[in-house]
């Protein structure tokens, strides 16, 4: 009996490792959250765009193209034309072009 008991806390520690590990490998990039939440404006789903632009800024604070997208989320979904100069403003002052566009259309 002690043998079986032994031999299942084995067990259940080596799946509750494999386990931690897969979920380690599993981890979004940055730019894979970008591409989620270019998804997800397509849909329609600003809130979640949103997010998921904020978390491929947390990974990578120098990402132009998740600020302008972030962005672009806030003015056309969310209405929310203050955030989303100041997204833009970022996006350009990090090199990306396109932004300076629509700093002038918007942002007055």
């Amino acid at each position: 009996m002690k043998y079986f008991t032994k031999l299942l806390i084995s067990f259940l520690i080596l799946i509750t490792f494999l386990i931690s590990s897969y979920s380690l490998a599993q981890e979004l990039s940055a730019e894979d959250y970008l591409n989620r939440g270019i998804d997800n404006f397509d849909k329609g789903y600003y809130s979640e765009a949103i997010a998921d632009f904020s978390k491929a800024i947390e990974i990578n604070p120098d990402y132009k193209e998740a600020y302008f997208n972030r962005g672009n989320a806030y003015a056309f979904g969310m209405d929310n034309l203050s955030q989303a100069c100041s997204d833009w403003q970022k996006a350009y002052q990090l090199g990306h072009k396109p932004a300076l566009d629509l700093i002038n259309k918007y942002c007055k």
